[in-house]
């Protein structure tokens, strides 16, 4: 009876017996965990704890609440003077907690201690100070716009992530570019499956029939919630074979409303929000990356270029991509790493149309032993162009000649003063990974500056009324993070 079973079985794994090299999903989890066996489902349930089991003691629930209204007004001076914001150094005021981890979840209480001193012990705990200072004056004037009060920003976070560090991350992220090589998906022949239907070339189907057979569960979620146009293609570009990822996924909120109407309702809300567009670049002026999220279809478009395990950078025009292979680039084995993202974007708001062609970001990634950084500072903010009508303020019919020349200026005054934040120390966002003696902690520092006028107020209440979904929305989209974290742990541990 057994030897009846044994033929298929044999025939089904034949393809991955015979080439013992190919790169799967789980070998890419295996990989990613190394000696450290089963890591990375302990990963995912810290996921799935912090988004389903965190809870606020009363003064932690109370600043929460207390930030919202805060949020909604928006009032940096009722902030700053709060209760919860104590002294501290440079003339900042600061609020400080802590995150402890446990197999019933995170707790989250308000503490006294200053950041340095937070314990973190256990995997997972983290700490958090938020901090404000008042400033007389902004660090740069603008226009007909003086110098006038703002407030610094600073943002510490530090997080216990035990075998968890930037180096893991590349392994990831270059093993999964490994996998998507033409040359690995050449070896992959498994039973077809038929999710995500529409894709019918070759090389689509090959990493989706992949995906069903190492990660079931996960492959069946994507197949209910998304849909694709597109994923990858087959090139040939200067006589070598190459992958173009080139991915035009949605979100499909018929499927999502079934089972997360508040969501669902959310996604239909910023429908009209706008579209936003991402270019990387490497420090030749290269493309390595294209991001493109648009609200009306809930799209995300992403492109880039890869083979043997490497980004392979390159340059568009008229149409055509040319590639530069001398500067590929292998994710585990970067040691430093500059590049540059532009971002443009447009919006459209209570009646008024936002356009942005370019906002500038560097950035750089550095690895040496027992330490990464990756690093982003806001080098440049385009003037933004306001039109349309903001029809329940002044009459459709005034709103080119009044509020777009005022709410231009306002806006670029704002932005002005967030590139040479605090000085010139300017915006920046940084996140770090040290090993700390045999574990590793993250943790992200982040500045900034920001001008008291009516922009804030303006850009806040559309951030809560607008952007931010609702209590019962945020629920049910905790709820569907947990449940794809809580899939991926389960396909990860039944194949441990």
């Amino acid at each position: 009876m057994k030897a009846k079973y044994l033929l298929p079985a044999v025939i089904f794994l034949f393809p991955i017996f015979l080439f013992p090299e190919t790169i799967t999903f789980l070998i890419t989890v295996k990989s990613v965990e190394g000696k450290d066996k089963g890591s990375v489902g302990d990963f995912l349930n810290l996921l799935v704890n912090y988004a389903s089991k965190t809870k606020f003691n009363k003064s932690a629930e109370e600043f929460h609440d207390y930030l919202s209204k805060s949020l909604d007004k928006f009032d940096f001076k009722d902030l700053y003077n709060s209760k919860y914001m104590k002294p501290a150094a440079n003339g900042y005021k600061s609020v400080t907690y802590v995150g402890v981890n446990s197999q019933e979840g995170f707790n989250v209480d308000l503490i006294d201690s200053s950041f340095e001193k937070i314990p973190i012990h256990n995997f997972g705990d983290f700490g958090v100070e938020f901090s404000l200072r008042k400033n007389e004056s902004s660090s740069v004037a603008t226009g007909s716009y003086a110098k006038s009060n703002s407030y610094s920003g600073d943002l510490k976070l530090e997080q216990y992530l035990g075998v968890f560090s930037h180096e893991k991350g590349a392994v990831l992220l270059g093993s999964l570019l490994s996998l998507l090589d033409m040359e690995n998906l050449d070896k992959i022949n498994l039973p077809a499956s038929k999710t995500f239907s529409n894709l019918k070339n070759s090389e689509n189907r090959k990493v989706l029939d992949l995906l069903l057979a190492d990660l079931p569960s996960v492959s069946r979620f994507l197949n209910q919630y998304f849909a694709a146009d597109s994923l990858l293609k087959d090139q040939n570009k200067n006589g070598k074979r190459v992958t173009m990822v080139i991915l035009n996924g949605r979100i499909n909120n018929r499927y999502v409303q079934n089972q997360y109407p508040y969501l669902a309702e959310y996604f239909d809300d910023i429908s009209e929000l706008g579209n936003i567009k991402m270019l990387f670049f490497n420090s030749s002026g290269s493309r390595i990356l294209e991001i493109n999220m648009e609200s009306k279809t809930l799209l995300l478009y992403c492109k880039f270029y890869t083979a043997g395990g490497k980004m392979i950078p390159y340059s568009t025009k008229d149409g055509n991509d040319e590639l530069d292979f001398s500067k590929a680039f292998a994710l585990p084995t970067l040691s430093l790493y500059s590049f540059k993202i532009l971002i443009s974007f447009q919006a459209a708001i209570y009646g008024l149309d936002f356009d942005n062609k370019e906002i500038t970001v560097n950035g750089i990634y550095s690895n040496k032993p027992g330490e990464g950084n990756l690093s982003f500072a806001l080098k440049d903010f385009s003037k933004t162009s306001v039109s349309g009508g903001f029809s329940y303020l002044i009459p459709s019919w005034a709103i080119d000649i009044a509020i777009p020349g005022n709410l231009e200026e306002l806006i670029y005054h704002f932005t002005t003063v967030l590139v040479h934040a605090n000085q010139d120390r300017g915006s920046f966002l940084k996140l770090s990974w040290k090993k700390k003696p045999s574990a590793w902690n993250f943790s992200l520092r982040s500045e900034s500056e920001f001008v008291d006028n009516f922009f804030i107020r303006f850009g806040l209440k559309v951030f809560n009324y607008k952007i931010r979904p609702s209590k019962l929305a945020g629920e049910e989209l905790s709820r569907f993070l947990v449940q794809i974290f809580d899939l991926a742990r389960k396909d990860v541990l039944i194949s441990n």
